[in-house]
Formats: C-alpha cells, structure tokens, sequence
C-alpha cells in the first residue's frame, strides 16, 4: 500500500489547486469532482499494489474505476457547463466576506474524506480467498449501482435540458423516489463490503456506506437540496414530496399528473 503521508500530501495539493480553481470561476463545485476523483485514483493504487486474489482485484478495480470515472466526468462537465450547485451558492451567500477562507477549510476537509473512503482498499489488502458468492453478490450490487446512478443523472440532464425551468423532473427513475442519484450512488458502495472478507479487516469497508447514508439522507445530500426545491417549487413540490419516496424507489403513493409545474396552484 502506498504510505498515508504520501497520499495525504498528493491530495492536498490538488484541493489547493481546485480551491485555486475555485478562487478563479466562482464555482466550489470543483470540490465535489476533486473528491471523487481522488477517491478513485487512491483506491485504485491501493489494489493495485496490494496482495488480493486476482479475480477480486480485477473486479473491484473495475467497478472503483467505473464508478470514479463516471462520477468525477458528470461533476466535471457539470462544473464547466452550469452555475455553482446551489448548496454552494447557498454557502457563499451565507458567508459573505468570509467565504473564501471557509472554503479553503472546506476544500481542504476533502482531504479526510477521501482517506475514509479509501477504506476499502485497506479492507481487501491480503484478501486471497478463492472468489465466492459475496463477490458474485457484491458485484451485481456494484453494477446495479453505478447503472442507476448513470441513468438518473442522465435523465435529470435530459429533463433540464427539454422542459422549462418551471417544471419539477418527476419522470423515469425520479418518478419513483425524489433523489435517486443519491440512492444509487448509496447502492455502489454497498458492494464493498460483500467484496471484503468477514474478518475486522474487511469490516472497514462497512464505513463508506454508513458514513454515506448519513451524510446523504441528514446532512449534506437531501436535507438541503430539499431546502431548495421547495423554496423555487412550493407546493408543487410539497404535491411531489407528497406521493414520491425521499430516497428508496417506490411506486408513487397516488398516481401523479405527467408533469408538476410551480404555476400549478
């Protein structure tokens, strides 16, 4: 495995950079896309260089470089295309003349972050067990995942780039759960833990996910993107809230008019 002071300081220096970046477009964005990308070149070193069965390394790399890659190019292509995501703006506006100092801690909190989310690269380190169904299992979980997570992306974009801004996106994944991105991206690393063995070693995988789960449904992912919608949508997104799951895919509590607009009062 690669030394922690080394990976520490190489992450480091690329928020530094992307905080630059930042300083330059007014856009924090960048934050999310450093992380995921840092996530995926440090998990992916770390199999590289560790002692796995070959069939689980191969695997696994796959499914951290798909998912790395993917993610890290949506937020990308987002960052260059679009405005700050709005729990950004929201951040900026709040801290007035303070912001870029804030963010500078905040860039740099990513730091940890990605180190917490390496686990699972300490968790298959010396795993040579011959393949079984966990990984069989841990696999199609993976891929379910990284599937869903591109398909809700892809029509939330499809939807923006369609309709009028006055219009919620209620249709295909989003007509079944309010944040399906967040759900799917939830289901990915929920794989890690079934690739890892079941020894206090592999255990450490179980941290992603839980962490993730939290920060997702409590914290940084539903909570304020709920904020938000209802303050641009109002009761046309309380109608939504009100048949649509926050989080798990389900069938709609009543059927649902085919699109929900702020104007439907």
């Amino acid at each position: 495995m690669i030394g922690v002071v080394t990976i520490t300081a190489g992450l480091t220096g690329a928020l530094l950079a992307l905080w630059g970046v930042q300083r330059l477009t007014g856009n924090a964005s960048w934050a999310d896309a450093g992380w995921a990308a840092g996530v995926g070149v440090v998990v992916l070193l770390g199999l590289a260089t560790s002692k796995i069965d070959p069939w689980r390394q191969t695997a696994a790399m796959l499914l951290m470089g798909a998912w790395s890659t993917r993610l890290t190019w949506h937020l990308v292509r987002r960052s260059l295309q679009a405005q700050e995501d709005g729990r950004f703006a929201d951040m900026r506006q709040r801290w007035g003349d303070r912001a870029q100092r804030n963010f500078l801690r905040y860039f740099l909190a990513q730091v940890p972050l990605v180190l917490v989310f390496c686990l699972p690269a300490i968790a298959l380190d010396g795993d040579v067990r011959e393949p079984g169904w966990r990984d069989a299992v841990g696999v199609g979980i993976g891929v379910t995942g990284l599937l869903g997570g591109a398909i809700a992306d892809r029509q939330l974009m499809r939807h923006r780039d369609s309709v009028a801004e006055s219009e919620i996106c209620n249709r295909g994944l989003w007509k079944y759960s309010r944040h399906p991105n967040y759900f799917f991206e939830w289901v990915t690393w929920c794989a890690w833990p079934l690739l890892a063995s079941a020894t206090a070693t592999g255990s450490l995988a179980l941290v992603p996910p839980v962490l993730l789960l939290v920060l997702l449904t409590r914290v940084t992912g539903i909570p304020p993107t709920e904020a938000r919608a209802l303050q641009r949508w109002g009761d046309a997104y309380r109608r939504y809230q009100a048949v649509t799951n926050s989080f798990i895919p389900w069938p709609p509590a009543t059927d649902s008019p085919k699109q929900i607009s702020k104007d439907d009062t």
